[in-house]
């Protein structure tokens, strides 16, 4: 268990900028933000970045204070990470698979041959997928409320009551 090595974050720790990037957020630069580096950062190997820059990345983040890196290849469902301990040491984590963020409290986990992601309730996050699908439906739902409430309109006026005046 890594927990014990890395610096404690109270469990109703704010949410961090990787996770929520407010308006007024101008750059990924800590010279920009203000001199206040990113805690955490995500790179997602795309087929416009090489393994090799988000290796470098990664250098360049621990050298600036992140004290996470989480680096995902989505096309082979892997990751691995680097954590900043307590002492400052950069500590690699070869697999995210089972491992869980000391700094967002995350779980990373191999289902079916799917990397996904555990939030610290245990609920999984959903796929864009997923949250395509579950609008939706919610969507539907609300159409059919709806035309449902037309439809009871229609029959209060019907027997001459005017829905609008209840």
């Amino acid at each position: 268990m890594l927990t014990g090595r890395f610096r404690h974050i109270p469990a109703r720790a704010p949410a961090p900028h990787a996770l929520e990037t407010p308006a007024r957020h101008v750059s990924l630069r800590p010279w920009v933000q203000g001199g206040v580096p990113k805690k955490v950062v995500f790179e997602v190997l795309s087929p416009g970045k090489t393994l090799r820059e988000m290796v470098r990345k990664g250098g360049f983040d621990a050298q600036y204070g992140v004290d996470e890196a989480i680096f995902v290849d989505p096309e082979n469902h892997y990751g691995w990470a680097r954590v900043r301990t307590l002492s400052g040491v950069i500590e690699e984590i070869d697999t995210i698979v089972g491992w869980t963020s000391p700094f967002l409290g995350v779980r990373f986990e191999q289902e079916g041959g799917e990397l996904v992601v555990y939030r610290p309730d245990a609920g999984r996050f959903l796929t864009w997928g997923e949250h395509a699908e579950k609008s939706r439906l919610a969507e539907q739902r609300a159409q059919a409320e709806a035309d449902r409430a037309q439809r009871l309109a229609e029959k209060l006026r019907a027997l001459g009551v005017d829905p609008d005046s209840l």
